[in-house]
């Protein structure tokens, strides 16, 4: 899935990249502070959007290329504070 095939207006957009972050990193890499420790305020989302913008900009890591992780960021943005909690329920929850 690209970015530019997501509905941002539907939270459940954000699976398939919360899906793909936690398989190629089981804490949850750029996003841990949102998805493992369910902080969906707006600070911790911008914090790691940027976070996700940055390492995907500059490859920081050399076998993962944080594209999913950037391609959440305006999902997460634009979610609320509800929406956040779900997806993040759902990143815990899910095998």
């Amino acid at each position: 899935m690209s970015f530019s095939d997501v509905k941002l207006h539907d939270w459940r957009a954000a699976l398939p990249f919360v899906a793909a972050i936690k398989k190629a990193s089981p804490s949850m890499c750029c996003w841990h502070l949102v998805l493992s420790d369910v902080n969906t305020s707006d600070a911790p989302v911008a914090f790691c959007a940027e976070y996700a913008r940055l390492a995907h900009e500059t490859r920081s890591h050399e076998f993962f290329d944080h594209s999913d992780c950037a391609a959440l960021a305006p999902i997460m943005k634009m979610a609320s504070q509800t929406q956040r909690r779900r997806i993040a329920y759902w990143a815990i929850m899910s095998r």
